[in-house]
């Protein structure tokens, strides 16, 4: 499952950061072992390949990590349904990534 994880730190239980994922309970972890790496001295195509790198470890290790909710499952189902009865109303990767690049400005 792919997580929006939130993290905060957990008053009631110092030193442990709570980490929040949709459906399950909270689940608290410590703090990671090596100082965390500059990343903003990563050009963004390396910051990018660095996320690549860190999720298919995570996959590799755990396959139920990048599993899909029962609801997520049937909400893709859904929308192919919906493309394969009306195609004509996808829209092409140009103009989406375009409305997203100017959300962000």
């Amino acid at each position: 499952m792919r997580y929006s994880v939130a993290h905060r730190r957990a008053a009631a239980r110092p030193g442990l950061t709570q980490v929040l994922a949709p459906g399950k309970a909270s689940v608290y972890t410590a703090p990671m072992s090596q100082t965390r790496p500059d990343f903003l001295s990563l050009s963004v195509a390396e910051r990018i390949q660095l996320a690549e790198d860190i999720w298919d470890s995570i996959t590799a290790e755990d396959s139920d990590a990048a599993s899909l909710t029962p609801a997520q499952v049937m909400e893709v189902q859904s929308r192919l349904e919906a493309h394969d009865q009306d195609p004509s109303t996808a829209l092409p990767w140009e103009h989406v990534r375009s409305e997203l690049l100017q959300r962000n400005h």
